[in-house]
């Protein structure tokens, strides 16, 4: 979403607190609720107006010196809260597709091993569910140097200190309705489960590792994961020493000959 009055970019992610965010650029962007513009004539919808898009869409946005920023969260807790939010609070989102589901023998109300277990397939059967766990590159590229900012979860309460500062607003960031759905206690989150999920989000931590903060689930910051090749923001901070040292020898050397 891009706030033109402040040139701002917002790489929204669902299951990132997009919902509480969306509407809290729209009225940064605006003056107003969502409810109260123009965008939600005809009875359109905040997340149908402002959408989570991908990459390739967001990176077209706006001015290319807009200040862009992005919220991310540590992929137990974001499968997590999909789950909690369109399986156990809203279980009509599944029984919509039925036929989909009952195809591929998935079903209609998966505890949390399972659906965590076939999550591709549930993924492939419920477009809601797709979008609200595909993984951060999908939304975000590969290079988080794109941003001028990327905030954990743990560090919303910063967002709209942040943006009221550079836009000139004194807006609140409300919590969203999803702020209320059904929650699972903690013990059902086990430490199969955990490596399960880092396995299926690999791509989250080889990209965005030091970006993700804690997982609200203790048993999540104990668990790790083999990444496949060397992470993106290890690449690059290795990448810039070796300039760095290269540098070094080579004004050295340049030195050395003039001597």
């Amino acid at each position: 979403m891009y706030l033109e009055r402040s040139n701002i970019l917002y790489a929204s992610v669902p299951k990132c607190a997009c919902s509480a965010l969306k509407a809290f650029c729209v009225k940064v962007e605006y003056g107003k609720p969502f409810k109260e513009t123009e965008l939600a004539k005809d009875g359109k919808t905040l997340h149908g107006v402002v959408d989570s898009v991908p990459f390739r869409k967001l990176k077209n946005q706006g001015q290319k010196d807009a200040w862009k920023f992005a919220v991310v969260r540590h992929p137990v807790d974001r499968v997590v809260s999909c789950y909690e939010s369109k399986v156990l609070d809203k279980p009509e989102k599944l029984q919509q597709r039925r036929a989909q589901l009952e195809k591929k023998g998935l079903s209609l109300t998966p505890d949390l091993a399972e659906f965590v277990d076939r999550l591709e397939d549930y993924q492939s059967a419920s477009n809601v569910i797709r979008k609200h766990s595909l993984p951060l590159d999908y939304f975000l590229g590969d290079n988080p140097e794109y941003f001028d900012r990327i905030y954990n979860f743990s560090e919303i309460a910063e967002v709209p200190v942040a943006i009221n500062e550079r836009a000139g607003t004194e807006v609140e960031l409300l919590k969203s309705k999803n702020a209320y759905v059904k929650r699972l206690p903690s013990g059902a989150v086990t430490e199969e489960l955990c490596r399960k999920i880092l396995e299926k989000y690999r791509s989250d931590i080889e990209i965005f590792g030091p970006y993700l903060g804690p997982s609200k689930f203790a048993v999540a910051n104990e668990c790790t994961v083999i990444t496949k090749r060397r992470p993106s923001w290890l690449r690059k901070s290795l990448n810039a020493v070796n300039r760095t040292l290269t540098s070094a020898r080579s004004v050295t050397l340049t030195t050395a000959r003039r001597r």
